[in-house]
């Protein structure tokens, strides 16, 4: 059984990083070529939104499957083959 305070802070942290990247959302190439703390904002923020989506499957997948991965790249594939994300 997954626990719903994990998933929720997960999806709250997601959530949050999105938000403060949409602020970005007119940033241009120049703008972060000429920028480097302007890219490592962005790299950060989309690291640790990746890194919370896969956290939440992680848990959601060893928790109710009790499913087996090598690396946090086949946890999509495994959801998908249990019909959980499409």
């Amino acid at each position: 059984m997954p626990d719903i305070e994990r998933i929720k802070k997960h999806l709250s942290a997601l959530l949050s990083n999105l938000k403060n990247l949409e602020k970005h959302n007119n940033i241009t190439i120049e703008d972060i070529a000429k920028d480097t703390d302007l890219l490592w904002i962005l790299e950060r923020g989309i690291y640790l939104s990746i890194q919370n989506l896969f956290d939440m499957m992680a848990h959601i997948a060893s928790a109710d499957f009790n499913l087996k991965w090598e690396q946090y790249s086949d946890i999509p594939e495994l959801l998908f083959n249990e019909n959980l994300i499409s």
